[in-house]
């Protein structure tokens, strides 16, 4: 099981019957690794709260007490991959979004750089959960991928991991180039259905250099 922190501590007051209370709240997102019975643990919290003195000066403390109260332990059920999901890598969102930056020119020349940029966003996983980008092998153009970026985008609702790659591609020859498609399997945990992000095959054209 791994566990993320959601946003930043709440804090609030409160009333129980007569009782004023001072409130943190701390969201946490759950990912299961592993199908079966998954218990999640008691949590922990400390207080010091402070007694009736007839003093109201008291740097040592003397009049507090420390008071430790503990969640109850909670066992829910983590449901196998479905058989109908067809996909290398399980990913499991509520989105997911695959994007390309490419520059807007129609032509280009041979041994020029060009920077391609891809951009995976799923809602509800985290990025170093994410696939890696599978580059297949074009003849006569180079590609050379930097070290992807992963990045968190936390809120109260959860996590939207974010992956991103830039390729610099060098054709070595005049002609014209096509980049294929990609495509992500995923499971819509709104609909229970696979899904797909895709990215339409890009065509380019390389004139001679000079």
């Amino acid at each position: 099981m791994v566990t993320e922190p959601l946003g930043e501590v709440k804090q609030y007051q409160t009333r129980r019957g007569n009782k004023p209370y001072l409130v943190l709240e701390q969201r946490h997102a759950i990912y299961p690794q592993a199908a079966g019975q998954l218990t999640i643990e008691p949590s922990l919290a400390s207080a010091r709260i402070a007694l009736n003195s007839g003093s109201g000066f008291d740097p040592f403390r003397s009049n507090t007490q420390t008071l430790r109260r503990t969640s109850p332990a909670r066992n829910i059920r983590v449901e196998a991959i479905p058989s109908s999901f067809s996909g290398s890598h399980w990913l499991p969102a509520s989105e997911v979004q695959l994007v390309e930056e490419f520059p807007d020119a129609d032509a280009f020349k041979v041994g020029e750089p060009i920077t391609r940029t891809l951009s995976l966003l799923v809602n509800g996983q985290l990025a170093s959960q994410l696939p890696e980008f599978e580059l297949p092998e074009i003849k006569n153009l180079k590609q050379y991928p930097d070290k992807p970026l992963l990045n968190n985008s936390k809120s109260d609702t959860g996590v939207i991991g974010v992956q991103q790659i830039k390729v610099a591609l060098i054709p070595g020859k005049a002609g014209n180039y096509t980049l294929p498609s990609m495509e992500i399997p995923w499971w819509n945990t709104q609909s229970g259905k696979m899904e797909i992000a895709r990215l339409d095959a890009r065509s380019f054209k390389v004139t001679p250099a000079g």
